[in-house]
């Protein structure tokens, strides 16, 4: 073996080797010279920690991450209004709703998780109109309905949930308006005044937005402010490396990003 490595490195020559090596003592160097900048951070902490100050570049740090990717935190500084104390109490509320779902087996749709974060904050809200871009069975249509008992719902989808019921167990919501099927319109593209007209809403604010279908993120972001919707709920807010469609885990530095539990994604436009 020891003959094979000479005869190679003859052939060759000692140029990469010794490129190697060469690397390998800057790196070293670079860890030495700059040690007295690492910083142990809790998982508490409100402060975050630039990786491109191990390397020297003070001066690169700035409201991004590492690849120009942003912090994921709040530039206005504002917390959730609820408390750990009102998440428990809701929770056992939610738990007997949800053993009496009517799809008990909910493949590729939402889990317990998801679901009561979505009961949650919807009935934290108090809507007057909730509206949902993909149904699916009508799983998140049922977790609407039980939130807010009286409130209508508007649902997008490609597909109707009653072609399910062919199949096996589906949720249709009597007070629900569906676009879909032959009505179906995506939702950047529907004439959300003339919907609001319908439904007597007269401020924007007091409307929920639930997306679970699998489109751009930023992209409906963009469409629902400019719709002028203030309360927005997105479903598989996919960690990098997974799902099927942008995300906003995925546009944001995970760096930043501490004790997430499940990735359901509430955004507020604050005034």
């Amino acid at each position: 073996m020891t003959v094979r490595i000479a005869n190679y490195l003859t052939r060759t020559g000692y140029l990469w080797p010794l490129l190697l090596i060469g690397l390998i003592i800057v790196v070293i160097f670079s860890v030495i010279i700059h040690s007295r900048d690492l910083v142990c951070i809790s998982a508490s902490s409100a402060d975050h920690i630039s990786r491109l100050r191990f390397f020297g570049f003070d001066e690169l740090e700035s409201d991004f991450g590492s690849l120009g990717v942003p912090w994921c935190r709040s530039k206005h500084g504002k917390n959730v209004e609820w408390t750990s104390k009102d998440l428990l109490k809701g929770l056992e509320e939610f738990v007997p709703i949800y053993e009496a779902r009517p799809i008990k087996n909910n493949m590729y749709g939402m889990g317990f998780d998801h679901s009561f974060g979505l009961w949650f904050i919807t009935r934290w809200l108090n809507p007057d109109l909730m509206i949902e871009s993909g149904a699916f069975k009508g799983h998140s249509t049922w977790v609407l309905r039980q939130a807010m008992p009286d409130t209508p719902i508007v649902s997008i989808t490609p597909r109707h949930p009653e072609k399910y019921l062919k199949k096996g167990p589906a949720y249709v919501d009597g007070n629900c308006t569906y676009f879909a099927g032959k009505d179906f319109v995506d939702f950047g593209s529907m004439d959300w005044g003339r919907v609001i007209r319908k439904h007597g809403i007269k401020d924007r604010s007091r409307v929920l937005v639930f997306f679970d279908d699998h489109q751009n993120e930023l992209k409906r972001l963009r469409q629902a402010l400019k719709a002028g919707f203030k309360h927005l709920v997105f479903e598989d807010n996919y960690d990098t490396g997974t799902g099927d469609h942008y995300s906003f885990r995925q546009i944001c530095d995970q760096f930043y990003i501490r004790g997430v539990l499940f990735s359901l994604l509430y955004i507020r436009q604050w005034f």
